[in-house]
């Protein structure tokens, strides 16, 4: 080969690794790519040609996974025969999204469990066993087809209140009981973990290791749209690539100790998680500045 054939092949290869690296860096600026969904009853007013708009909407901004927080809250189940958010698992499959599909939170839960109660770990454990009968009903209503499922969502939000030790019983009694869960579980399994006020940097750190430990995809809830300080960020600096982020796009209207009322935040587009590696979650679809459901 001539020299001068190999200073313009030596050229060629110059710029081919500089348009990788900008690839690669573009790559690496990632946006938030997964929305929650949050299910009322008041959402059943949406229409079919409504649901297809927002979600065609959110596909355009780059959003590629939904999580359905919960198929039953309380005594409503979304999936019985009839219910509109079957209709909306089938727009959102139409359109390529991939779905976690949340299980059962009752509506009593942050209530009991908030009040850490000596009985809230029977309750806890009481709530584990019902999610696990739910996997097996949802496995057999088949709401969705294998190539659209990314998961199941485990809406038992986690806070270090909960899972500290009461008076006179184990830490370990409620760790056993999410492990013996997540055992039964052969898909991927999400659960949330929420930082309160209080919790302490170091504890939040363990518990985050520990349930990553156990299999679960974790996702901290980053607190921003709450009137409220955590320690979220320094969390986030901390911990891996193997948890997730979920950011909120709502500004709380309540004070912290009223029922609680939030708008939508306009001036919040989807996060931009390009100084971390963590995978990026926006809380909510209802939040999102064109959605057409009610906030409550």
């Amino acid at each position: 080969m001539k020299p001068t054939n190999l200073i313009l092949l030596s050229s060629f290869n110059k710029c081919l690794f500089v348009l990788l690296v900008c690839f690669s860096l573009h790559s690496h600026k990632t946006f938030a790519n997964t929305i929650f969904y949050q299910p009322l009853s008041q959402d059943s007013l949406i229409t079919a040609p409504q649901w297809n708009a927002l979600l065609d909407k959110v596909y355009e901004e780059g959003y590629r996974e939904i999580v359905i927080q919960w198929t039953q809250y309380g005594p409503t189940n979304f999936v019985t025969e009839g219910n509109f958010l079957k209709e909306v698992l089938t727009i959102a499959e139409n359109k390529h999204f991939r779905i976690w599909l949340g299980l059962y939170l009752p509506d009593d839960y942050y209530q009991i469990m908030g009040n850490n109660k000596p009985d809230s770990k029977e309750y806890f454990q009481k709530v584990l066993l019902e999610n696990s009968r739910r996997v097996s009903l949802l496995e057999v209503l088949s709401l969705i087809n294998e190539d659209s499922f990314a998961g199941w969502y485990l809406p038992m939000e986690l806070t270090h209140e909960y899972l500290k030790s009461p008076p006179n019983q184990s830490r370990t009694d409620l760790s056993y009981a999410l492990q013996s869960f997540i055992l039964t579980i052969d898909e991927n399994i999400a659960v949330s973990y929420f930082l309160s006020e209080s919790t302490p940097l170091k504890a939040a750190l363990f518990d985050i290791k520990q349930l990553t430990n156990m299999g679960f995809k974790l996702w901290l809830q980053k607190g921003n749209g709450l009137t409220k300080d955590t320690i979220a960020h320094q969390v986030i600096a901390k911990t891996g690539c193997n948890i997730g982020v979920i950011s909120e796009n709502f500004l709380q209207t309540s004070a912290n100790n009223e029922t609680f009322t939030a708008k939508k935040n306009p001036n919040l587009g989807p996060s931009d998680n390009s100084k971390h590696c963590q995978k990026s979650l926006t809380f909510s679809l209802r939040y999102l500045p064109y959605s057409p459901l009610p906030l409550g």
